[in-house]
């Protein structure tokens, strides 16, 4: 489990943890992308002044499966291509005191494509569960949103990476010794078992 978590070298499934506003850069997003079995979490930000390839300005009353369908084949490219800016652990502190923005959950409608939107805080929730509506069928975002088309993936920081690897190198032999003292428990128990024909069939 140590290494196959160390070796992860993408992460997927964005959600938005806020919005922050920086000096002379304005408002950026605060994306949080996991790891396999929600491990080894990535934060990155998406800039939403100016639109471009992963924001959309004008997405309101439209269904995040629309929103998708309309997307020309250039756009998905350039959205699935899309590298976003790493950011710290404190700047999604700092955006998690965002006032002005709520979000919603984020809808996968296919094409390793992930839609999200910021709303106004005070508007009407149009939107369901993805657990109800995965894809973004019936959901709809309320005017003023901001949709952020967003890649499924993005490379896992390469120094995420290499401290994992290392920290999984000193808990190797640890590990090992866990399994040994593990097996020994099993063994105890089925080497009776297997003497007087009680093992299970497995």
């Amino acid at each position: 489990m140590v290494w196959e978590s160390a070796n992860q070298t993408v992460v997927s499934c964005p959600h938005v943890v806020g919005v922050r506003k920086t000096d002379g850069r304005g408002q950026r997003v605060i994306v949080s992308y996991q790891g396999e079995g929600n491990s080894n979490q990535a934060l990155f930000s998406v800039p939403i002044e100016v639109e471009g390839p992963t924001t959309l300005h004008q997405g309101e009353m439209r269904t995040p499966g629309s929103i998708y369908a309309q997307l020309t084949a250039q756009r998905r490219q350039a959205i699935c291509a899309s590298k976003l800016e790493r950011v710290s652990a404190s700047d999604a502190q700092a955006a998690s005191m965002s006032g002005e923005w709520a979000w919603t959950p984020t809808y996968a409608p296919g094409g390793g494509i992930r839609v999200t939107a910021l709303v106004p805080r005070k508007a009407a929730r149009t939107w369901e569960d993805p657990c109800r509506d995965p894809k973004g069928q019936r959901s709809t975002f309320p005017a003023g949103s901001i949709v952020l088309l967003l890649p499924d993936e993005q490379p896992r920081p390469a120094g995420d990476v290499a401290a994992a690897r290392a920290v999984a190198v000193l808990a190797t032999p640890a590990t090992l010794a866990l399994d040994v003292v593990e097996f020994a428990a099993v063994a105890a128990i089925l080497v009776p078992m297997v003497a007087l024909g009680l093992a299970p069939n497995c």
